[in-house]
């Protein structure tokens, strides 16, 4: 009985180090973030080598304003899966477009190409501004 106990407590405890918010991200699942939540990811890893902010906006939209480090693969260009299909499925990606709607498009496709580590801001860069965080033009 004890061990079954002590099972459950740590069965327990990795399933929280696993799911909780900003100790590390489920591979293969996409995780929702919100624009305060995102930032915070993005404060902890940074863009660079292992995380990429990923905007899936056109260019225009991207010239209007985007989150400092992004990188734009526009969703609609027709070429998103070629795009993709370059990049590094090792890294944790954060993705964004206006408002989710593109960015949960493109997190399901890039999830269907077995990319590991796949945030996706919920709200975009809409809810990102209503924030208060910043957007460089």
């Amino acid at each position: 009985m004890k061990s079954w106990k002590g099972a459950a407590v740590l069965l327990a405890a990795m399933l929280g180090a696993i799911f909780s918010p900003g100790a590390g991200y489920a591979a293969g699942a996409i995780q929702n973030l919100s624009p305060k939540e995102a930032a915070a990811a993005i404060r902890e890893h940074g863009p660079g080598k292992d995380f990429v902010l990923l905007d899936v906006r056109t260019p225009a939209e991207y010239r209007e304003g985007h989150i400092e480090g992004s990188v734009l693969i526009d969703i609609s260009s027709g070429r998103f899966k070629d795009e993709a299909e370059r990049l590094d499925r090792g890294k944790t990606y954060l993705l964004y477009c206006r408002t989710g709607n593109r960015s949960e498009k493109a997190a399901a496709i890039m999830e269907e190409m077995r990319f590991g580590k796949i945030l996706h801001m919920s709200g975009g860069i809409t809810g990102w501004i209503k924030e208060g965080l910043p957007v460089v033009r």
